[in-house]
């Protein structure tokens, strides 16, 4: 089985949101944590008029009239997936965060600033595939987000966001060639949905004590000369109104990032956009990320604690 990490944490007030991929066991039923998804028409299923309307960034594409280019074009994103979680070295990102949010009436209430480091490690074996992603101090403390105090969305599993493009995970999708954008970079546009019948990971997140699992559709910019993902949007499969999660909205920018002593670039966030709507709340968050950095951990005689690279 594979086993990823963890995809988001929100703490409003005492209440954690928790959201992990997880491992599903092969059978042929469908497991009853995403049996709500079962019958979701998919934006891999939407007229060209839809995916406009769900997704406004397409306004700019020039829609392929075929699937040709998409088998091509799979592979080779899915080679640099590969290869970016092959062998990872220990990151860290200085991340500055904006949170708000607005009441069912459209009254913004909050709105808070904190910084963190932002800290990525590798988790792969042959069980295992994914990164470890998680939040410290700026005095490289581990975070416990149950203990901060007031309303925060917290989400983390961005640099693993192209998981679904895995080799290794990719099975679990559908896919569907849009077309090329008509600006620079011209970037080619890929339309994904995890399948209920064949994936076997999805996410989990609480709202205030009540599980609901999460399976994503989305799409992708592809760069059209190193095939890299510049971009990635995804939102739920379907809404679960069974616990008043109406939307769940990611876009992360991805950009290539080059460190000292390492013969490879990154592709890693820049910045990342969240909406979450939870029984007539909103939450929005930014997060932007700065001077990646390789780092290497110590624990002698004590607690682990991060040196960070040069």
């Amino acid at each position: 089985m594979l086993k990823t990490g963890l995809v988001a944490v929100v703490v409003l007030g005492s209440a954690v949101f928790g959201g992990w991929f997880l491992p599903a066991v092969a059978q042929k039923d469908v497991p009853s944590e995403i049996a709500p998804y079962l019958h979701a028409r998919s934006v891999i299923d939407y007229s060209v008029a839809e995916l406009v309307e769900s997704m406004p960034e397409l306004k700019n594409l020039d829609f392929a009239p075929t699937q040709e280019p998409l088998a091509p074009i799979l592979g080779k994103v899915g080679e640099n997936t590969e290869a970016f979680f092959e062998n990872y070295p220990n990151t860290s990102a200085l991340e500055d965060v904006y949170f708000e949010r607005e009441e069912p009436g459209g009254v913004v209430d909050q709105y808070h600033k904190l910084k963190f480091y932002y800290i990525i490690t590798a988790h792969n074996s042959e069980d295992e595939l994914g990164l470890e992603e998680y939040r410290t101090t700026l005095k490289d403390e581990r975070i416990n987000l149950s203990d901060l105090k007031g309303a925060y969305l917290l989400t983390s599993g961005h640099a693993s966001a192209s998981l679904h493009f895995h080799p290794r995970l990719s099975y679990g999708c559908r896919f569907r060639y849009l077309g090329q954008e008509k600006k620079k970079p011209q970037a080619h546009v890929i339309a994904f949905s995890q399948n209920p019948e064949k994936t076997r990971t999805w996410g989990m997140i609480n709202l205030l004590g009540n599980e609901a699992a999460i399976l994503k559709q989305g799409a992708v910019w592809v760069d059209p000369g190193s095939y890299q993902i510049l971009r990635m949007r995804s939102d739920l499969l379907g809404p679960r109104s069974d616990v008043g999660l109406e939307q769940h909205t990611s876009i992360i920018d991805f950009s290539e990032f080059r460190f000292d002593g390492l013969s490879r670039t990154l592709w890693l966030p820049r910045e990342v956009r969240l909406v979450i709507k939870f029984k007539g709340w909103k939450f929005t968050n930014q997060h932007r990320y700065s001077q990646y950095r390789l780092f290497t951990v110590s624990s002698i005689d004590g607690p682990k604690r991060i040196k960070k690279n040069p």
